[in-house]
Parts: structure tokens; sequence; C-alpha cells
């Protein structure tokens, strides 16, 4: 469920599932008023089931280039909850991403609170 969740709750435009680990699309991200089209390569990169799922996410744009380490870690939160950690690191990047660190930090936590919310409507 945690995976179909993560790929539902992405605000991504055509994207192109190339097998079971990995899937193409375009990330539409705004920079001031004016929206630039974003290639993403999304790769599960670990995977343990019942404990974690991580994603290296690799977004793309001339000169621009970042790969994020996304990963979501399952713990007992009550005897009959689960809880999900989700958290999101840098794992390489050109030396421009900088410019678009408001931008990152912003997608990562409304993406975070997409899946969380989603998972709350259907636990």
């Amino acid at each position: 469920m945690l995976g179909s969740t993560i790929i539902q709750c992405m605000p991504v435009e055509q994207m192109q599932i190339l097998n079971d680990t990995t899937f193409l699309a375009v990330l539409k991200l705004k920079l001031g008023i004016v929206e630039v089209p974003f290639r993403l390569k999304v790769q599960a990169a670990d995977i343990s089931p019942i404990d974690s799922l991580s994603t290296l996410v690799t977004a793309s744009k001339g000169i621009f280039r970042s790969s994020l380490k996304v990963s979501f870690a399952l713990t007992t939160a009550k005897e009959d909850q689960t809880g999900v950690v989700c958290t999101a690191t840098e794992d390489t990047g050109s030396k421009w991403i900088w410019l678009l660190r408001r931008q990152q930090q912003s997608f990562a936590g409304k993406m975070f609170d997409a899946i969380r919310a989603q998972l709350e409507r259907n636990c």
C-alpha cells in the first residue's frame, strides 16, 4: 500500500513506468511566476519488506541536477497501528542546485503531507 500511495501522491505529469522499480516523469516546478518542467527518474533503491522502502529521485533540467534519497521506515506506533517515518536527503547534485533548495524542501514537505493524508484515509 505504501508504494502505490507514494506514486499516487506525486504531482507529476507524463509518468512512464519502465519496470517494477523504475519510472520516468515530468515535474513542473514553480520558480517565481514561471513553471519549469524537470525530468524525474525514480528508482527503488532499498526495499526491506515490512520494514522500509527507499527511492532515489533524480531531477534534471539544463545545469540543474539533483538526486535525493527518499526513505520510508515503518514502525509500530501502537498495538494495532503502524507509523511511517519519511526522510529526504540529498545524495548528489550540481553546484547550481542550491538555487532551488527552498523549492526542494517545499516539494518534499508537500509530498510527505500528501502521503500521510492518503495513508490516514486508507487505514
